[in-house]
């Protein structure tokens, strides 16, 4: 009787260590009940309702047509009591004993009506969600869906989109109905997590019958091959992880535990009533790796036979699990296996927040009561104070106008530290908290408004510097942009919260400017930016047409062309024309908006034009001659700023009949003729005769017979000549010699 007191006080001992400090959670408490269990003493007032937060009914029957049998159920008794005590009351459908009856409701055709069958036993029997209990959709051999079906996913997406519909039942707390499923511990090829975690509240993992001896182990050092074909632990870690990096956050994501042992599925209260009379059946905790898989299993010896299984140290372990990875909750299958025990619901309750002391439908409202700052920007910090926030986040969430934050840095029972989120509108601030209950702010909270207050200079040319001032730019430009007359700048110089500099960018049209700031906010100026280049020009381009014979008009195209490269309208320039003509009359005209007319007489001649470009940006020049050399041109704009390009061109007349082909060519490079020198010319025959032609075939000059004729290049501009002998007596070509001698003698 001693050594039965002395191991007794021992056991008292070890569950009094799990008092320790904790850190307490709003962490869900989901219990399963099933329709069949009833232990001798047990009735539903016998259930810990202060420590749960929902309560499972199961199980019910799916049927081929798509009906569900629900005679298994409980039904109002259970729901009418979780109600009272402020506890949601789902139903499950399926269970292990059910599952091959999946298979034909979710086939096309069917699955609707499966599915709106769902919806009216949760509605019609006071539920406040549901739990599909499919074990498991890929086990083709009992009852399974083909690999890749898609079915599973689609009836969870179906489910949701009729829970949701906005003519949808509430559940007793005016909260939406639930979705959640059982996930089978390594069966997960048919299921879609990242695409279900949109249309699930949470799935409960099934972290025990771990396809072992033992009795869901938190961690294990040997390793399974998933139906997915992946590697992973062989324990409730290894699944928990699997699932977070497939798409299901940690705030969805429900940790079964066993109230049973394994194997065998002995009762908790059996074992542990055993184990009252025989202590020394206790044969340990698993606290390494080592040949157990611990920590989180406990070895007993039960009815000749050894076990494992949860006891008090290990929902210790596993609430500090889900604590620490911030895991939606903990689920327990079954509540009644553990009746009259209370230890492990002792441990349970130390790391969850007490309920709110209400029954079901009657909500305790949260209070917002101020925040500061009352404005902001995306990226500041704001704290929200107020009331009944609970202590931790959980599936709780702040929104600025209907824009859910993305970041928080703290959340206690009175105060939310949180990141002001991208596209965020001046409106109200909400708190929901982690059960649901929504409260709003009585002030908006606010962007600051942006301001333009003024920009100089008014008026300018692309690339020009624009200052631009007002208030709220914001301290850096972030996403924040400035256009003129709709088009984005892309050069920045400066920006601060009151002024900013920005280079124009290529506008084509005068219009307003427009400033955004990093918050989204905007502001516009209130006169137009005026585009004006005052001195826009690069040049002038001046073509002509050399193909028109001797007495033939000739056209000259002059274009004004900006920095760009563009032909710039409407500017005035000034056209000289030096003309040499050996007589006769040159007529030249400049066609413009108003043709004008100058006569030119024999001889050198130099005619001067002011002129405005036409509409088309050119101004075109016609000469006719009776008898003329060439003409120079010369443009430049009035102020003598910007010239053409080639300020010596040439426009001279070409005979229709000479061939270069047919003559020998001398190229003389611009390095020798703007020397000023001289080439003189060897003839074989005194009767010859010289005409020299420039690169376009235009006779420049012609040195008649003689001896040692003499030709000095400068009178002309730079370049290469072809050289043409004639010899007047007999007609035959004559061989010719150039001596080039310049005036540094070489």
């Amino acid at each position: 009787m001693a050594k039965s007191l002395k191991i007794a006080l021992l056991v008292l001992i070890a569950a009094l260590s799990v008092q320790a400090q904790v850190s307490q959670k709003d962490m869900k408490v989901i219990g399963y009940l099933g329709g069949w269990s009833s232990p001798p003493g047990w009735s539903l007032d016998s259930i810990d309702w202060a420590c749960l937060t929902h309560v499972i009914d199961s199980f019910a029957r799916p049927l081929p047509d798509g009906t569900i049998d629900a005679s298994e159920l409980r039904g109002v008794p259970l729901v009418s009591k979780a109600h009272q005590h402020n506890v949601r009351c789902n139903v499950s459908i399926g269970g292990w004993s059910y599952r091959n009856d999946f298979f034909a409701p979710v086939q096309p055709g069917v699955i609707d009506t499966f599915v709106s069958n769902i919806y009216q036993l949760v509605v019609s029997g006071g539920y406040d969600g549901v739990d599909i209990d499919w074990e498991y959709p890929d086990r083709g051999a009992e009852g399974g869906l083909p690999a890749g079906s898609g079915q599973f996913n689609q009836l969870i997406k179906k489910i949701h989109d009729r829970f949701n519909e906005p003519s949808a039942a509430a559940g007793c707390d005016g909260r939406p109905l639930e979705l959640a499923f059982c996930q089978g511990t390594y069966y997960f090829r048919e299921i879609d997590w990242a695409f279900v975690s949109d249309y699930v509240d949470y799935v409960f993992v099934m972290g025990y019958d771990m396809n072992n001896p033992y009795n869901g182990p938190l961690r294990n050092s040997a390793t399974i091959r998933n139906s997915a074909g992946t590697y992973m632990e062989k324990s409730v870690h290894g699944v928990c992880d699997y699932l977070l990096n497939n798409g299901i956050p940690p705030g969805k994501i429900v940790l079964g535990a066993p109230f049973y042992q394994k194997p065998g599925e002995t009762r908790y209260a059996d074992v542990q009533a055993s184990l009252m009379v025989t202590p020394t059946n206790y044969l340990g905790f698993c606290t390494t790796p080592g040949p157990f898989p611990g920590p989180a299993e406990a070895k007993v010896r039960y009815a000749g036979s050894i076990g494992y299984m949860n006891d008090t140290n290990s929902f210790k372990y596993k609430c500090e699990y889900i604590t620490n990875r911030n895991l939606m909750g903990l689920g327990i299958w079954e509540i009644s296996d553990v009746h009259p025990y209370t230890n492990l619901w002792d441990v349970i309750r130390r790391y969850t927040v007490p309920k709110a002391p209400v029954s079901c439908g009657v909500t305790i409202p949260v209070k917002i009561k101020g925040f500061a700052p009352a404005s902001g920007c995306v990226g500041d910090t704001v704290v929200i104070s107020g009331s009944n926030f609970l202590a931790s986040k959980g599936r709780g969430f702040v929104s600025f106008n209907g824009v859910r934050v993305r970041s928080y840095n703290d959340w206690t029972s009175t105060n939310i530290s949180v990141v002001v989120p991208p596209g965020v509108t001046t409106g109200r601030v909400l708190v929901t908290n982690y059960w649901g209950f929504s409260g709003t702010s009585l002030s908006n909270f606010r962007l600051p408004g942006l301001g333009v207050t003024g920009f100089a200079p008014v008026r300018g040319c692309i690339g020009d510097v624009v200052a631009i001032s007002g208030s709220n730019f914001g301290p850096v430009q972030g996403n924040g942009s400035v256009r003129f007359a709709g088009v984005k700048v892309t050069n920045y110089v400066a920006w601060s919260d009151t002024s900013l500099s920005v280079k124009i960018p290529r506008i084509t049209a005068d219009g307003v400017i427009t400033v955004s700031n990093a918050c989204g906010a905007g502001g516009t100026s209130a006169g137009d930016f005026k585009i004006f280049c005052a001195n826009p020009m690069s040049h002038f381009t001046v073509e002509h047409d050399a193909s028109s014979g001797i007495n033939s008009p000739s056209r000259i195209v002059v274009r004004a062309i900006d920095d760009r490269d563009n032909v710039k309208n409407d500017f005035s320039a000034r056209v000289t024309l030096f003309v040499r003509a050996n007589s006769g009359e040159i007529v030249w005209g400049i066609v413009t908006t108003n043709s004008t007319f100058i006569d030119c007489g024999p001889g050198d001649s130099r005619a001067v034009f002011d002129f405005r470009l036409s509409e088309a940006g050119t101004m075109i020049l016609t000469i006719s001659d009776n008898s003329m050399e060439s003409v120079d041109i010369e443009v430049k704009d009035l102020t003598g700023t910007w010239q053409d390009d080639d300020s010596d061109g040439v426009l001279a007349f070409v005979d229709p009949n000479f061939d270069p082909s047919a003559v020998p060519r001398a190229y003389a490079y611009p390095s020798v003729f703007d020397k000023g020198g001289t080439v003189v010319f060897t003839l074989v025959s005194p009767s010859s005769r010289i005409r020299i032609y420039n690169i376009l075939g235009v006779l420049v000059k012609e040195i008649p017979a003689g001896e040692n004729p003499r030709w000095t290049p400068s009178e002309h501009i730079a370049g290469g000549y072809y050289i043409a002998v004639y010899d007047d007596k007999n007609g035959k070509r004559v061989q010719v010699r150039m001596i080039y001698t310049g005036t540094d003698g070489k």
